[in-house]
């Protein structure tokens, strides 16, 4: 999330600056990069089951933290977040 804002992403919002308190840093994570991310805590699920476009792939950006293993990460913002 700290890079998608530090690099003016459209669409992270990320309201709870990173607090894991809202969804407006939604993404979807493209595979393999999916497979390589930490499992979910409890707080990134339930947040992510109230939203409508949820995927299988969908993550809480300020949930991935970057580090060498991740180094050419794909991610895709929900298209309702483009317009906020």
């Amino acid at each position: 999330m700290d890079c998608a804002l530090d690099n003016g992403v459209v669409g992270i919002e990320a309201q709870c600056g990173g607090a894991c308190l809202c969804s407006t840093c939604h993404c979807y994570v493209e595979a393999p990069w999916f497979g390589r991310l930490p499992s979910m805590i409890d707080d990134e699920q339930a947040l992510l089951q109230y939203l409508d476009d949820c995927r299988s792939n969908s993550r809480l950006s300020c949930q991935v933290f970057i580090t060498e293993a991740l180094d050419g990460i794909v991610v895709h913002i929900p298209e309702r977040q483009w317009n906020q």
